[in-house]
């Protein structure tokens, strides 16, 4: 009976599925966090805009872009990189089942969306990436679970 082993593993693709989108998301945290970097070093928020100071201005205030040149920084941007420490402190954890938190470690992360407009997370572009290679490898995984290969 060749169909048998078959026909039970096309009742658990859905399980299979699920364990397979897990693996995924577990298996890229740190490329999302990467995206984020990326996203925020282009100077641009979750929605792919410049990201903009709760006042509406996409420029840093005057004193502190003096200071941000002074340390050799890009002032053309808001980037929110000075020291790195945000940038670097970045992190994507798995908060449950089908869901990611994007944040820093970083001190300053309690402070940004008191100055700052839409800066954690990745924009809906890099989600399309990132939900196609989740199903490619979904696709790969459900495969080799159905016709045990």
């Amino acid at each position: 009976m060749a169909f048998e082993n078959l026909i039970r593993n096309l009742l658990h693709i859905e399980q299979t599925a699920q364990s397979a989108l897990d693996q995924e998301i577990n298996g890229n945290l740190e490329k999302l966090a990467d995206m984020q970097r990326a996203r925020l070093s282009e100077g641009k928020d979750t929605d792919g805009n410049k990201i903009q100071r709760i006042g509406g201005s996409d420029k840093y205030t005057p004193a502190y872009a003096r200071k941000k040149q002074k340390l050799g920084g890009k002032v053309d941007r808001i980037d929110l990189k000075l020291s790195g420490d945000y940038h670097e402190g970045i992190k994507a954890k798995k908060i449950s089942k089908q869901k990611v938190a994007m944040f820093s470690e970083d001190f300053k992360e309690k402070f940004l969306p008191i100055q700052y407009k839409k800066v954690d997370g990745i924009s809906e572009e890099q989600a399309k990436e990132i939900e196609s290679d989740f199903v490619k490898g979904i696709i790969r995984k459900v495969k080799t679970k159905i016709t045990n290969r």
